[in-house]
């Protein structure tokens, strides 16, 4: 390991230390309401042996062993800034809570009354505190020595040393044995795999809530609406979305392959391709690359270069997308909605990150980097730059037509006029970034395309619908037709893939003949 690396780590470290020690302090509090109780006594000694300041240890030996706390001058003029500073803005927080609204209102006190009276009450309280804290700490003080001879020598005895000797100068007050450390090591390995899993269980859950609640709430004044829609031009639609995934994708992951040196059937790329897209909605990240790649070894196409060219797919896909959202809502400024208007921001801030990321100079020595230390072979054979912005404008010229379709599928509900198309192709751009970039807890990312997309509609279409519905009616709609938008999305990959595997009947029950392998064809 070099010194920065070894830097970077311990500074990580240091950071996650004192992060986590000032949670546990701040949840001791909860425990043990104010100052540390009994519930939260050891929370609070747990994180404030994990957070950094000058004199830590000085500090504790001396509690300790018992001697006596007398308030400094430091200590003084720290007490007397807490007392003016603190209890306006705990007052004014707390005078402003709904429920806490309610309740004053109930019984007639203004809420300029009720902040002036909670003024007072923390402030006195807060007086208080300060003022007989450190008679109630000498009280406790005899009491160290005897509980310090109990604890240290069960710490010890669990591979924690209390106070331990100087190392370096370090001004630890405990110390964990290098048996604790293996234990967390193994336990975030098996930890982390699952991490996403367990964040997607609680995120999706609470943003379908968020979707179907006003959907529900205004069902009978949104439904006429989303009877108007047209199966005929939705069905239509959906095959607009079918030959997409032909004509841009598999042909854009084909163009890859054969820059990377490798060519495979049309038909048989058809099939790999579709059955692999599917993969994506089963939960965990690495099932659509490992099903590409296990369904492309018959044909001789190496996993190592099946997975390169699924990564590069994707960014150039990645990368039509943010620049079509990027180019199209920019325009529209403040009318972003405020859950679309971070994913924006991140777009915005990613662009020219991958931009310089699909350079050749850049993207080939990153990935042979990998592969070297995976012990993997390097790649060769490389895409030349007219190949890859070649493939980007075809993703690009993909994303305009899906704006098409969009308006063909919605056309009947909303009523837009054909030139406001690249409104629709800029939210679902943005709507799909958002969910490749959430794809990690939200397998496809369902929920999270949905709730951006519903989000950024209400706001770039203002003159949709007219004036006939209220906000919330309008908002609950337009969540109902991001849904909608997903079955469409849907619908257009189970029709590609049913066409792509009657087209390759014979390579999906296993008939590959010796025509049909992998040939070599340089870029």
């Amino acid at each position: 390991m070099n010194r920065i690396q070894l830097f970077i780590r311990q500074y990580a470290w240091f950071l996650a230390k004192n992060v986590l020690g000032w949670a546990l302090i701040l949840g001791s509090m909860v425990l043990g309401p104010l100052v540390p109780g009994p519930g939260g006594i050891p929370m609070f000694l747990v994180g404030f042996a994990l957070i950094t300041f000058p004199g830590k240890r000085r500090l504790t030996s001396h509690v300790l062993r018992g001697r006596s706390f007398h308030p400094s001058k430091r200590y003084r003029r720290l007490a007397v800034a807490i007392w003016l500073i603190l209890p306006a803005p705990v007052a004014w927080a707390g005078s402003h809570i709904p429920a806490v609204e309610r309740w004053a209102a109930s019984r007639g006190i203004s809420q300029s009354t009720f902040w002036l009276g909670g003024y007072f009450v923390i402030a006195l309280f807060a007086l208080a505190v300060l003022r007989l804290g450190p008679y109630l700490v000498n009280c406790c003080m005899p009491v160290m020595p005897r509980i310090r001879r109990t604890v240290r020598p069960m710490l010890r005895h669990l591979g924690i040393h209390l106070l331990p000797p100087r190392r370096h100068g370090q001004e630890e007050i405990l110390r964990f044995h290098e048996s604790w450390r293996a234990r967390v090591s193994e336990t975030w390995k098996k930890l982390r795999p699952w991490l996403p899993k367990m964040i997607g269980l609680i995120v999706v859950p609470v943003i379908f809530y968020r979707l179907i609640t006003p959907i529900h709430a205004q069902w009978a004044t949104i439904v006429p609406y989303l009877s108007r829609i047209r199966w005929d031009m939705f069905a239509l639609a959906c095959l607009m979305f079918a030959t997409n995934q032909y004509f841009c994708r598999v042909i854009s992951w084909r163009g890859v392959l054969k820059g990377l040196g490798y060519r495979l059937p049309v038909a048989a790329s058809a099939r790999i391709w579709a059955s692999s897209e599917l993969a994506r909605y089963i939960p965990g990240t690495i099932w659509q690359m490992v099903g590409r790649a296990f369904l492309a070894r018959p044909y001789g196409l190496p996993m190592t270069t099946c997975s390169i060219s699924q990564v590069l797919e994707l960014v150039l896909l990645l990368l039509a997308n943010i620049i079509v959202a990027v180019g199209t809502l920019s325009l529209l400024g403040s009318r972003i909605s405020e859950e679309a208007r971070p994913f924006l921001r991140f777009a915005t801030i990613l662009l020219p990150c991958l931009v310089a990321f699909v350079h050749p100079k850049v993207f080939y020595p990153v990935v042979n980097f990998i592969l070297r230390k995976v012990h993997k072979p390097l790649i060769e054979t490389q895409l030349t730059g007219v190949r890859l912005v070649s493939l980007l404008l075809l993703a690009i010229a993909g994303q305009a037509w899906l704006g098409l379709a969009l308006w063909i599928a919605t056309h009947s509900i909303l009523g837009i006029a054909l030139n406001d198309a690249w409104m629709l192709s800029g939210a679902y751009c943005l709507a799909w970034s958002a969910g490749f970039c959430m794809a990690s807890i939200a397998p496809s990312g369902i929920g999270i395309r949905e709730a951006v997309l519903g989000g950024t509609l209400y706001l770039v279409l203002p003159t949709a619908l007219g004036s006939d519905l209220d906000p919330h009616a309008k908002k609950a709609l337009f969540a109902a037709i991001a849904l909608m938008l997903r079955l469409w999305a849907a619908g257009g990959e189970l029709i590609f893939a049913g066409f792509a595997y009657l087209w390759d009947f014979d390579g999906a029950r296993g008939k590959i003949t010796p025509v049909e392998a992998v040939v070599v064809s340089p870029d």
